[in-house]
């Protein structure tokens, strides 16, 4: 099953927006060009550290959510409110 996080990546870049990814030891699952930072979220100082480097226009956080099926299986209404 693929991530959520690898499908959102892809749809971003393929509609011109440059993407930063974050995620904890795991850089071998993004593509060779992708940016990428080893980063706990729950690590305070490292997430201030990266977003004062990057200065990032938006943010979306997945950390809870992986697999493409779950945001199949719910809507954007359950999922967001």
């Amino acid at each position: 099953m693929d991530l959520f996080g690898s499908y959102l990546i892809k749809e971003f870049r393929e509609n011109g927006y440059s993407v930063i990814a974050c995620d904890i030891n795991k850089k071998d699952k993004f593509e060779k060009e992708q940016i990428y930072y080893d980063m706990d979220i729950l690590d305070y100082n490292r997430v201030e550290e990266v977003l004062k480097e990057c200065m990032p226009d938006y943010i979306v956080n997945l950390a809870a959510i992986s697999s493409v099926r779950f945001i199949l299986e719910y809507s954007s209404e359950r999922l967001w409110k």
